[in-house]
């Protein structure tokens, strides 16, 4: 997906989160995790496409680089384990610190 079609079902996902959480908040928790710019081959083929460099990429965000792969399954595990057994409908944005 790209453009509106990306923005439409980032959307719906985030919904979901937030309803899901309230409508089932007794016995499952519900969240959702919107990455930024991260090291996979989907921003291999936005570098290409776009015809774009990694620090043009990155210019907008507070961190200047791209996040890792381990750096999102390190979040989905926390979200999995005890620590994070009172954190549920929330939508936790992993993006080097770019604002809404």
């Amino acid at each position: 997906m790209t453009g509106g079609t990306s923005g439409i079902g980032r959307a719906a996902v985030e919904a979901f989160a937030r309803a899901g959480a309230q409508e089932y908040g007794k016995d499952v928790r519900i969240n959702a995790i919107a990455p930024g710019p991260i090291e996979t081959p989907m921003l291999a083929r936005v570098r290409v496409d776009w015809g774009a460099t990694t620090e043009q990429l990155v210019a907008p965000y507070p961190m200047k680089r791209v996040g890792t792969p381990q750096e999102v399954a390190a979040l989905v595990l926390w979200l999995a384990g005890a620590e994070a057994s009172y954190v549920s409908g929330h939508v936790i944005g992993i993006d080097g610190g770019d604002l809404p």
